[in-house]
């Protein structure tokens, strides 16, 4: 695949989900987290259900053929199914759950572990072997992580009761968690044998995990003392960004993951942050210092490394 096409869709997927992070913040000043995943997954899979159909309606009609559609089977839906619950409730539920109970920037730590998630069980569970220069990007890319968050590393280190950091274990443990089945999805879609098109493919994981987060947030009772009357103008435009650009990034990650590698695909997970730190000056004011300049620097020199030296393959292909 050409190398600028790469790079291309890859800056934009990091965009579109680094803008996710203060747009969920603004988000959920007024709806309840688990909710807004459920309705966000619900509506974006409608609407990217809806351009498939769109997209291939028009085909048909300029080649004038009648079956020209990617039909879901029942594997079909297996599989789609698996893939909702890792991204969805398994991963995206998760977060929103364990942000609760950390400051943002822990979160982002713990979230960002993505890769190597991925590369620990791409290794144990599908063979992958892993060239040293992706290696080498991962450790850069971790530092880069690790200065970025110093400050609230240092004071939980410390122990000072008297900042805003919030060291909560089951908060650690549903973001860890989050990170592996996110890790776990990209793996599994890797192998799967889904429909061809990415729109429908990306539609229907969505729609599903997002129903299935709805039910999530019904059973645990975020609706009790829900009312439409108190979402805020900001919210509702968070909301609708989230359930309808940020799908469309969603939908392009997922065509890098089935075209390249889970590893390259997961280089999110290192630039997003960086890039939400820029993003967060921009829309709140945030300062930035030179220690996050540094980090952003650090971070993305161990993405470019990754992305020009990703050589990641399974055994079972090495033998074809």
């Amino acid at each position: 695949m050409h190398q600028l096409k790469i790079w291309l869709v890859l800056v934009s997927v990091w965009i579109i989900l680094a803008s996710t992070y203060p747009t969920i913040k603004i988000a959920v000043e007024t709806i309840p987290p688990i909710l807004l995943v459920g309705i966000k997954g619900t509506f974006g899979g409608l609407m990217l259900l809806l351009i498939f159909k769109i997209y291939t309606f028009k085909i048909e009609k300029r080649e004038n053929k009648q079956n020209i559609r990617h039909l879901l089977t029942r594997d079909h839906w297996k599989l789609l199914t698996i893939i909702a619950i890792f991204f969805v409730p398994g991963s995206q539920v998760l977060l929103a759950y364990g942000e609760q109970y950390l400051t943002s920037d822990f979160s982002v730590l713990v979230y960002s572990t993505i890769p190597i998630w991925t590369i620990l069980l791409g290794i144990i569970f599908y063979g992958l072997r892993i060239n040293k220069f992706t290696m080498l990007g991962i450790m850069i890319g971790t530092i880069g992580l690790v200065i970025l968050i110093y400050p609230s590393l240092e004071e939980l280190i410390s122990g000072n009761q008297n900042t805003s950091v919030r060291f909560d274990l089951f908060g650690i443990l549903a973001i860890l968690i989050a990170a592996i089945s996110w890790s776990s999805g990209s793996l599994f879609s890797k192998k799967a044998e889904l429909p061809k098109s990415i729109l429908l493919s990306s539609g229907m994981w969505l729609l599903i995990g997002g129903l299935i987060s709805l039910v999530i947030s019904i059973i645990i009772g975020e609706l009790d003392n829900f009312e439409l009357s108190q979402v805020s103008l900001n919210s509702f435009a968070s909301l609708l960004y989230l359930a309808t650009v940020a799908k469309v990034g969603l939908a392009t990650y997922f065509w890098i993951l089935r075209k390249t590698t889970a590893t390259l695909a997961n280089t999110f997970a290192y630039a997003a942050p960086a890039i939400s730190v820029i993003l967060s000056w921009a829309i709140f004011s945030e300062a930035i210092d030179l220690r996050m300049l540094i980090a952003t620097i650090i971070i993305l020199s161990g993405v470019i490394i990754i992305v020009n030296k990703d050589r990641i393959h399974t055994r079972r292909a090495a033998n074809k």
